[in-house]
This record gives C-alpha cells, structure tokens and sequence, in this order.
C-alpha cells in the first residue's frame, strides 16, 4: 500500500545522499535537454509483456544512441520501429529501471511492475441451464463479452487479472444482469439498484512510506518508514548512482547539484520498494537549485498547482449582445437554445477580478468552434431538438464560432488571463465532426461506419464499439486508422497553441480515440513546450475503469484525466446522508496507488453532464430518478438548504486531496439543476442569498489554502479516518503539517483523530472551529456536515 497506518513517525532508515555537483551528475546535460523535454513518468508494465514507444520519451529516438536493459527482466530494443519489448519475469521486482543513453548522457525510465494478480470467479447455476456466463463490472468497463465463463465440472469459472482494489460486478446469465447470488457482498449503485462487490485481499507486510523532513540552501533530508529493498532518486531523468547512498549518522539528506542552479525550475523525485511492494513517491521541486517552501514562488507554469474552472461559455456571461443569435425554431426549447454567453463575457469577469476572488489560476473554456446555424433532432428517445449551444458539434476546426467572438476577442482573453498570471485550456473536439462540416463533405470516406452489419446504427454503443461509435446521427465520428484524419486534427489542435498562446487541452471523449491520434498530438506539442519552455497540460474526459483510463496517460500521452470513479463515490458519500466514507477512502487509495502519488488528474465538484450536486445534496433531485427528464418536466430547485454545507464539503474533499481540483461553474453558489441541459443555466453573479454567499466564501477559502501552502501540492498523503460519519486526512510537506477533518453525522459532536506528523504542532483552525491536542491526540469540535482544515507552517 501507498499510504501508512496511523502512528508514530519512525525512520527505520535515514539515509545520506552526498552528491558531489559532477561526479554523479556529469556535466550539463544539453542534450539530453534538447530530446527529453519533460519528466519522464513511471511506466506501467503489463501483467506479461509490454511495448515501449520511445517517441513517448524523446522528441527524436533516432537520437537513442543504445539501450541498457536491467538483470531483472528480458528486453530487447527495435531500433528500426523506435521501439522496447520488456518481458516481465516471474522476480520481476516491484521498480526497475530501463536506461536510454544518447551522445554520452543517460536517462533513465522508472518501471513499475503489475500489480494485477488473477483471481477466480464462479457461478453453480444450481441444475439450470445456461447458454452463456458473463462477467460486468469496473474490472472490464462494463463490457460483458471481455469476460466468458467456461463451463467445468457443473460450475461456470472465468479467470480474471485484477488490480488491487473493490470492485463493483454483476453476472450476465443468457443476457440478463443480476447480482451474484453466490456473493452476499452488495452496494448501492447510486442509480436505484445494486451491484456485488469483489475486494482483492490486502497485500501481506507494509510497503516503505517516503516522508521529507527536512532541507536548507544545499541540500534536502528525506526518510523512509517500514524497510526497504532498494531507493530510487532522481535529479529530472537522471537516477543518483548507488554509490552516492551512504549512511552517515542519523541524518539523511539529498546534496542539491550545481546544475540545479542554472534551471529555474527543477524536480527530484524518490521512490522505493520492498516486498509489500512500492512506496508513495516524493516530488520536491526545485527554484534555482534551491528547495521550494514559498508559495510565491511558483508560477502559472507549475502543473501541480493548477485550480481550474470550468466554464460553458454560452451560459457564463454576455460580455457583447450585439452577438446574441439564438437558433429559431418552434420545436427548440429555450433550455436547449442559446442563452447569449460569450468570450467577452468571461474577459469582463477576469477584469472584474472574480477568478482572483477564488483564488482561481487556470480556465478551462468549453468547445469555441463554429458550430451549426440550426437545430437537430437527436437520434435516441426522446428524440428532442438541440442546437449546437455547448460548442460539441464542431463544423470547422480552425474558425471560432460568432455567436461567441472572433480571434481577436479571443486572444484579448487569453492576454488578459496571462497578464493575471493565470492559464486558459481549451475544450479539444477531435473525436467527430458535424454532418455539415466541409471536411466531412469533402472526404465521407473519413468518418467510421454509421450502420452496423448486423443492421444495427452505430450510435452511442460506447463500450462495444468504442473507437468508432458515433454520439448522433448528425455527428460521424472520424476514422484516426486514417493518417491524414490525424494529421489534419493535430495540425488545427496546434494552431490554437502557436496563434493564440493557450497553456493546454480538455480533450472530450478521449477514450473513443485511437492512442496513435494521443502520441502524435503529444509529440507535436513537447516540441512545441522544448521551444518555448513551457509546459502545455493535457487532461482527458474518459468514463470507465483505472486501466482504460490510466492507458491515456503518460509520458508520450495525456497528463491527466477526470477521476470520475473517486467522483461519483465522493458525489454519493457527500450528498447522501446513508452512504458513509469507506468506499470514497478506499476508491482515493486505489486512484493514489493507480496514478501516482502526485499525479495530474482532475478531481471535480461537477461537470456539464451531470446533474448538480446541490440539487441532490438537499433532495430536490433523487438519485433514483431520471435526471434529464426531471429537467425537462420541473423547476427542480435545490431542496433542503444543508445542500450548501454538504456542498461546502464536497468542494473541502476536492480541493485538499492529490491531484487538480476542478470547480464547475456555479457551484461555487450551490447552483440548482437536473440533467443536461438543466445543469447548464446561466450563471448568477448578483441577488445572491446568505447561503449562497457563505458557500462562495468558503470555496474561495479553500482554493487560497490550496494555494498558499505546498502541502496540498507537492505534499504526501496519509488517511486517519473513515467510517459512516468521519474522514480525516493528512498531507506533509517537510514541517508543514496539514490536517482535514469531516463530521457527517446529523449532529454536532467531537471528531478525534490521531496524527502520525511530528511537525503537527502551532495547529491553526482555518474555519473557526475550537480544538484541543494532547500529543498526538487531536479533538475538533464540529457541527453537523462541516469540515475544518488545520494547518502549522515550519517550513
């Protein structure tokens, strides 16, 4: 496991790094710089074998003057195809290394083993006969025919390789989904039904845990619980040589090189491992050479410290009404219709100082292509008329929509974001095109297959045709099997980087297309970061289990996606007052152990397809009802006004955990709202009530916490609590200690936890709520569904 128990802090090894600036380092690595312009992220190896792309690493592979393979396991380099076969062997350690060497400097890429294990599922059908067996469940999106049970000795089994975690199944017997009868274990699918669950057995022993305890001008100190069978530190892509390990009384530290110095921005990352398996990791960065512990001094270019906010920009705010065009259409209902937001509007805002107000350093900007003149009719009942208000439906690729702007009203956007040090991402749409997109026109061989053999449409079958389905009859899907299909959409992708200077993509239904489009896309814009020295941040919108969405994301790939599994458990626990935490805590150690310790993926409070959790945190939306169509029938409103505390924490959970908090537009005042397009009303700035304006204040609270204190950004994890009516957490960064604690029961009571920090003393409640400590022991005081963040500085 990733994370440790509740306890006492002990350094079992204390370790002590004397780097000497070039003996290990070598010289600048000007180089290597050139072909790696990034950190190089840990590769997860398959079960059996894996396929290295090496373009994933450097810009030119061509460049790669000789690969070096590690004892532990076999590999082999294709030069020719720029690619590494890694077979995994039966002591395949838990990290390894593979080194790539080029005109004399040396990378390395860390490789971390599977941790899938199989395991066996069974069903007595109890004398009845059965045609077929299947399994459907998070372990294979869902997608029944991954997974056929054999008939053996009376009894239907299918093998099943498994990460560590719960997982959520049913069994499909002839077509028909049930619970498994053979499984007494179930849980509230959020959805008015249930479904089994499976938990894999917890691993035997303690994986090592990595703390920071300590720095100064020259170095930095680090220490590791539980024992360990081998460390792995790096300076960016160059892993410290064994040698430079040494023990040296009881303290431990990292000699920062005297290249550091000359980088304005540098990482050292640690990593370690024993036979429980792998440690958290450690990701420390560096300002010329020296520790960071000043939050003024990072930047809009640091990823890590990103808080974004998503904006639909019809429904924001109407910066220009001479651009107002709603779509005329007896049958179109106004929800569906265009209310008049624009990209002056959300320029006006930013002048206005309200992203500032929240503490708000980066927007991410729904579709801004143009899009049809008139209303469609969707395929699937109800079969209702929408315009194209939400920018999905794209007709060009290159040409901003105006009923929104112009280039130059966009690009006065994206200067005044980075004049206020803030980034903008763009909504990507490279999955289709509209029907009447010249492109599409031009080139109908480009688009996948509408109608099936089997005389079925090919629409919306997300899973079973997965890389071809279409959304709508109106929408073809493109065919990314075609190269020019990816080169087109690349090189309109980098047009909205190199003429109007954005920081990154949101990529809609990244999962229904083909990785070669990812690679391709990516590799562009590394050459691109390489030479401007910027980061340009990549973030994915896929539904669906850890392995397909962790199979976007990469080195050569995405930064991140939405983690809309640890989204929908947190949703149920936050607004439902049955729920409890332990399915929220256990689902944020699997994504942390999945993704990493300090990955990039984007925690949300909402999004544009989902119904507000205002409205079903205060029951004025059921969870068992259809949301769409209770959009449609009623105003639904938020219900019962402890729908704004419940909110407030679900907003606490999302801003203090790993990864990037995403925050919906309007949620930041509990907006009401139902399914799509209820979720969607245009936004409200003023008339605000009292409950309103306290959840504002609060948010913005939150995200200037985040902000100002590295412990929510590059600190480590440690869960406390979890039960029915508590989460309690806590995240270090060398002596900043920070401490989130929930009460969700119905009543006011005191939450007791116990810290495992040594640092966690001069606490300060940031909420206003009182506490006690007694050593170790601390008692906060708080009422019903609220939450209060502790934070001691001694950095």
């Amino acid at each position: 496991m990733i994370l440790r128990s509740p306890g006492k802090l002990f350094l079992a090894f204390l370790f002590a790094i004397a780097i000497c600036a070039t003996g290990c380092f070598g010289n600048t690595p000007t180089t290597q710089s050139r072909q790696v312009p990034n950190l190089i992220q840990p590769v997860q190896l398959n079960i059996d074998s894996t396929i290295l792309n090496l373009n994933d690493f450097f810009i030119d592979p061509s460049k790669i003057d000789s690969v070096s393979f590690s004892k532990n396991y076999k590999g082999s380099w294709n030069k020719k195809e720029n690619t590494v076969l890694i077979v995994a062997g039966d002591k395949l350690p838990a990290l390894t290394e593979l080194k790539l060497w080029s005109e004399g400097n040396q990378v390395s890429v860390l490789l971390k083993r599977s941790q899938k294990k199989v395991y066996q599922f069974t069903f007595d059908p109890k004398g009845k006969t059965y045609g077929s067996v299947q399994l459907a469940g998070e372990m294979n999106d869902w997608t029944p025919k991954k997974n056929d049970f054999k008939f053996e000795n009376n009894i239907w089994k299918a093998s099943v390789a498994l990460n560590p975690g719960v997982y959520q199944y049913q069994l499909v017997l002839d077509g028909k989904w049930q619970l498994d009868p053979g499984n007494k274990d179930s849980a509230d699918n959020n959805n008015g039904g249930f479904n089994s669950i499976f938990k894999t057995p917890n691993s035997e022993g303690k994986s090592p845990c990595l703390i920071t305890v300590k720095f100064d001008s020259t170095s930095f100190t680090f220490g590791v619980e539980n024992n360990f069978t081998d460390v792995f530190v790096y300076w960016q892509n160059m892993r410290v040589s064994p040698e430079y390990l040494n023990n040296i009384s009881e303290s431990f530290y990292v000699a920062i090189p005297e290249e550091a110095r000359h980088k304005p921005r540098s990482w050292f990352r640690v990593y370690a491992y024993n036979e429980a398996g792998m440690s958290n990791d450690l990701l420390i960065p560096l300002k010329s050479g020296k520790v960071i512990h000043d939050w003024k001094d990072l930047n809009r270019d640091d990823v890590q410290a990103f808080s974004i906010y998503s904006i639909l920009v019809d429904r924001f705010f109407d910066g220009d009404s001479t651009n107002d065009q709603p779509v005329k259409f007896k049958d179109l209902k106004t929800k569906a219709n265009y209310y008049g937001g624009d990209l002056a509007g959300i320029t006006a805002k930013l002048k206005a100082g309200y992203f500032d107000s929240l503490h708000i350093n980066t927007l991410w900007i729904s579709p801004i292509l143009q899009n049809p003149e008139i209303a469609y009719r969707e395929f699937p009942e109800p079969h209702d008329w929408y315009s194209g208000y939400h920018g999905y439906w794209p007709i060009s690729l290159t040409k901003i929509d105006h009923r929104i702007g112009n280039d130059a009203v966009f690009k006065q956007l994206v200067d005044e974001a980075h004049r206020r040090h803030d980034n903008v991402l763009v909504d990507l749409v490279a999955n289709h095109l509209h029907q009447e997109a010249p492109i599409i026109k031009q080139h109908p061989d480009w688009a996948t297959q509408l109608n099936l053999p089997d005389g079925r449409k090919n629409i919306r079958l997300w899973d079973e045709y997965r890389l071809t389905t279409w959304f709508d009859t109106f929408l073809p899907t493109l065919d990314f099997t075609n190269k020019d299909v990816i080169k087109l959409e690349v090189d309109s992708s980098l047009l909205w980087v190199t003429k109007f200077g954005i920081d990154g993509f949101r990529h809609d239904a990244t999962k229904h297309i083909a990785t070669a489009f990812w690679r391709s896309l990516t590799l562009n814009l590394k050459k691109i970061e390489q030479a401007e020295h910027k980061p340009l941040y990549q973030i994915g919108e896929t539904y669906g289990s850890k392995e397909l969405i962790g199979s976007y994301i990469g080195s050569g790939l995405l930064d991140g996606q939405f983690d809309f599994n640890l989204y929908f458990d947190a949703r149920a626990a936050f607004a439902k007052d049955s729920e409890g935490f332990e399915k929220t805590a256990a689902t944020l150690l699997q994504s942390i152990n999945f993704y990493g310790s300090h990955h990039l993926m984007g925690n949300i409070t909402g999004n544009h397809d989902q119904p507000r959790v205002a409205s079903l945190a205060g029951g004025g939306l059921s969870f068992n009802e259809d949301a769409r169509k209770a959009g449609w029938e009623r105003n639904v409103t938020v219900g019962n006004d402890i729908a704004y505390n419940k909110l407030a924490c679900l907003i606490a959970f999302t801003a203090t955990i790993p990864g990037i908090p995403v925050l919906y537009y309007g949620d930041e005042i509990g907006m009401p709202g139902a399914g799509d397009p209820d979720n969607r009303r245009m936004m409200r700035f003023g008339n605000l009530g009292p409950k309103e304006l306290e959840l504002k204040a609060k948010t913005a609270k939150l995200f200037g916490l985040r902000q100002q204190h590295l412990s929510f950004t590059y600190g480590d994890f440690n869960l406390l609590a979890a039960d029915k009516n508590t989460l309690a957490y806590q995240r270090n960064y060398f002596k900043e200690t920070t401490l989130v604690v929930f009460n969700y029961s119905a009543q006011s009571r005191t939450v007791t936890v116990k810290t495992t920090s040594p640092h966690a003393n001069a606490l300060k409640a940031q909420f206003g709520n009182k506490f006690t400590q007694k050593g170790d022991e601390i008692s906060v005081e708080l009422p019903a569904k609220s939450f209060e963040v502790l934070i001691t500085s001694g950095n």
